[in-house]
């Protein structure tokens, strides 16, 4: 599967790696669920919990994320 930036799609815990710090990557998975949290300074952010082949991760979803795809994480 290719992502638009023309990589691989990260479908796997096992593909994640440290050299992909900073990357801009695409998850293929499932959404387990969302948490909404709030900043030292009252911004809003969510942790996204998503379901992957060999296990799951947390995304952090910063505020102006959430502004851009606004919906997506109701």
């Amino acid at each position: 599967m290719r992502s638009e930036g023309g990589g691989e799609a990260i479908m796997s815990r096992s593909q994640i790696s440290a050299d992909l710090s900073g990357r801009k990557i695409t998850l293929t998975g499932q959404i387990a669920s969302v948490t909404e949290r709030t900043t030292r300074d009252q911004k809003p952010y969510l942790i996204v919990n998503v379901a992957l082949l060999e296990g799951d991760i947390d995304v952090f979803v910063w505020e102006n994320i959430m502004a851009q795809t606004e919906g997506l994480w109701q």
